[in-house]
């Protein structure tokens, strides 16, 4: 995770961790200034959530639980105690899995909180989200919720 001012880091290994980030997977995510970094960390551990396949239980558990706290914070349910909560699930989960799956779920949820704790925190203080609303990702949902797990109907098979 880079902010706006290192927008000019290298994508390079040694100039990410300079930076106190990695590549990942390679991947690049550009967001604007506009996004709830909460909503964001959400749809990043739901996305993990889904794909877990459950063999390794600090994968399968934490990442509900990572999914669970995120989701207080967003609806601003959450306590403080449940945002130092949510960073040490993503501790528990960091180097503990079978796969590296685990990992990719953990270590961005962990950079959000990171470098916007401020925002996290003012979901907590606040009772809600601060963006009220106006985020870019509000209405955007996690592929998981794009689909229902439910039997289709049997007239639709005529």
């Amino acid at each position: 995770m880079l902010t706006a001012d290192e927008i000019d880091t290298a994508l390079d290994f040694d100039a990410m961790a300079q930076a106190g980030t990695m590549l990942g997977s390679g991947a690049v995510i550009a967001i604007d200034d506009r996004a709830c970094m909460v909503q964001l960390g959400l749809r990043v551990a739901q996305f993990y959530m889904h794909e877990s396949c459950g063999k390794c239980t600090p994968c399968r558990e934490g990442t509900r639980w990572m999914v669970q706290i995120l989701r207080k914070i967003e609806e601003g349910e959450a306590s403080q105690g449940e945002l130092d909560l949510l960073l040490d699930v993503c501790d528990r989960i960091l180097g503990k899995c079978l796969c590296p799956l685990g990992d990719a779920a953990a270590m961005p949820v962990a950079s959000y909180v990171n470098r916007f704790r401020d925002e996290f925190q003012r979901h907590i203080d606040e009772g809600g989200c601060p963006f009220g609303g106006e985020s870019s990702l509000d209405g955007v949902l996690a592929p998981v919720d794009q689909h229902a797990h439910t039997p289709v109907p049997r007239e639709a098979h005529a």
